[in-house]
């Protein structure tokens, strides 16, 4: 157990000091960011951290849980640009170490787990969340969390690990709305519906994990209807939720490629290897039980908020895990030949580089 835990630790705390590092100099900026900001601000000056509020107005738009950590971090390290980052820097640490968690616990190969995990913290769009005053990163983290949990307890019958999956997804409910259980909802139901003769749809549904989402999920917005009423129901869910879905804010991005050529921008500098490996990987008989997973999980991703009529850059940041891993694989393979390190190596040193660069 130790030998598997301090790693664990230790790349969690390298990723921490990696996204944190320069967090400081980084200003918030309009509009997204101080949007957050303020709201966490004026909550933590009103004593009043259960309704978001920004300019003396309640503020429907998005669930409480980043505000939440933002309020803790204002309250230790005062209104700060650091103490602003803090808190995606966090959660951005706790997914890499997640990803190693989770590679290490399915295939127990240490080099397999390290790269998938490095190789995460390396790629563009994530090092950019993980630095972002946004709900990106925490929900990044529990809607990986979701589906990790959630392919560990059906492919091995363990019913507890499937209700921890929706209590990850109550936490993601917590941070970004319905879509913190619709998305990762929809994508696990088709793929269990492609395997039923050895996952039986009923598994999808335990009554533990039901409960145990609703635990999580449901006394904040019990408490915001009681409190705000009609105002809050039609704000936030018809809002900025079903708006959102069906009527585009930005209509000249509203075009059916666009997270197609988002997606290899977000990757780098792992994209070739990812899409590499999309194509190979089935041929690999030691992987081949988690690619349909991993495939349906980014494409599936890419389609649905495709079919939405509003497109942010960061939609695209819950398909990025899965293509990470597919590359990471692709690396493992391909660990003997001494041209492929060198290639491997250098686009991975120049992130670093130029990201670190980047804060100061």
């Amino acid at each position: 157990m130790k030998r598997f835990s301090w790693p664990c630790l230790l790349l969690g705390l390298l990723a921490f000091l990696f996204f944190i590092y320069g967090s400081a100099s980084l200003p918030v900026t309009d509009p997204v960011e101080s949007n957050y900001a303020l709201t966490a601000k004026e909550m933590v000056l009103s004593g009043d951290w259960i309704s978001p509020r920004i300019y003396g107005n309640y503020w429907y738009d998005k669930p409480i849980l980043i505000y939440f950590f933002l309020c803790i971090s204002y309250s230790i390290f005062g209104f700060t640009d650091f103490a602003s980052r803090l808190p995606s820097a966090l959660f951005g640490a706790f997914t890499i170490a997640l990803i190693y968690w989770f590679m290490h616990r399915q295939y127990r190969k240490q080099i397999l787990a390290v790269l998938a995990a490095a190789m995460t913290a390396t790629s563009l769009e994530v090092w950019i969340i993980s630095h972002g005053i946004i709900t990106d990163a925490l929900l990044f983290f529990f809607t990986c969390a979701t589906m990790f949990f959630a392919y560990i307890g059906l492919t091995e019958h363990k019913t507890r690990w499937t209700a921890a999956a929706y209590g990850m997804a109550g936490f993601a409910a917590l941070t970004k709305g319905p879509v913190g259980l619709v998305l990762p909802g929809l994508l696990l139901l088709v793929w269990v519906c492609l395997h039923r003769q050895t996952l039986p749809l009923r598994r999808l549904f335990p009554l533990a994990g039901i409960g145990l989402f609703l635990l999580i999920a449901a006394p904040w917005y019990t408490v915001m209807y009681l409190k705000h009423g009609e105002e809050f129901i039609t704000t936030f869910l018809g809002l900025h939720n079903y708006l959102r879905a069906t009527v585009s804010e930005h209509p000249k991005d509203n075009v059916w490629y666009y997270y197609l050529v988002l997606l290899p921008v977000s990757l780098l500098p792992w994209t070739g290897l990812s899409f590499l490996q999309m194509k190979t990987f089935r041929r690999q008989a030691l992987y081949q039980p988690l690619y349909r997973f991993l495939m349906i999980w980014c494409w599936g991703t890419i389609g649905f908020y495709t079919l939405m009529a509003t497109k942010y850059v960061t939609y695209t940041y819950i398909a990025v895990i899965p293509a990470i891993l597919l590359a990471a694989t692709a690396i493992l393979q391909s660990s003997e030949t001494r041209k492929f390190h060198c290639l491997l190596l250098l686009p991975a040193l120049f992130m670093v580089i130029a990201l670190s660069g980047g804060t100061l």
